[in-house]
């Protein structure tokens, strides 16, 4: 499953504030966001849940992940990696800020 969120404008801020990722963005972008695939499903399922949803939204979108999964299904559909990357809240992973600018 995956989803395009609602713009959050307040939640947008904090990411690219200092103690995130330090990279300024419009907070009116976008995010996609809760792209999951049950456990026995994973290996290549992110791509078309991605794909499907950049079909039915053509604004720039921001994401941010810590698997390294993820990072290249955002890589391989044009997002790109911005800013400095910032523990996650339970301090086990390092999260990274990922922005898809439209066309």
């Amino acid at each position: 499953m995956g989803a395009i969120k609602r713009q959050g404008p307040f939640y947008a801020k904090s990411i690219a504030g200092a103690k995130c990722s330090g990279f300024s963005f419009d907070r009116k972008m976008h995010e996609l966001g809760f792209v999951a695939v049950l456990k026995a499903n994973r290996g290549g399922q992110s791509g078309p849940i991605v794909d499907s949803l950049l079909k039915t939204f053509k604004g720039s979108l921001w994401a941010t992940t810590f698997d390294d999964r993820m990072k290249s299904t955002l890589k391989h559909r044009g997002f790109v990696h911005r800013g400095k990357k910032w523990p996650s809240e339970n301090g086990e992973h390092q999260v990274s800020l990922w922005i898809k600018e439209s066309k």
